[in-house]
């Protein structure tokens, strides 16, 4: 009987320890895919703002 509950604490141990790697890895996960978007959208910004300056510079130079 003893056996059996030290196997069932190292099952439940077992467990607990692939569940916590697994929320780990999702929230790493989460945080790479926020960042990402977070980046996309910053060069996004970044890239609308250079569209546009040369359009303007193009208008100065056309008068």
């Amino acid at each position: 009987m003893f056996g059996l509950r030290e196997c069932v604490v190292v099952v439940v141990a077992e467990t607990a320890v692939v569940v916590v790697a697994v929320v780990v890895v999702a929230v790493v996960v989460v945080v790479v895919v926020v960042l990402v978007v977070v980046a996309r959208f910053i060069t996004l910004m970044q890239q609308k703002q250079t569209d546009v300056k040369p359009e303007a510079l193009e208008n100065c130079r056309s008068y």
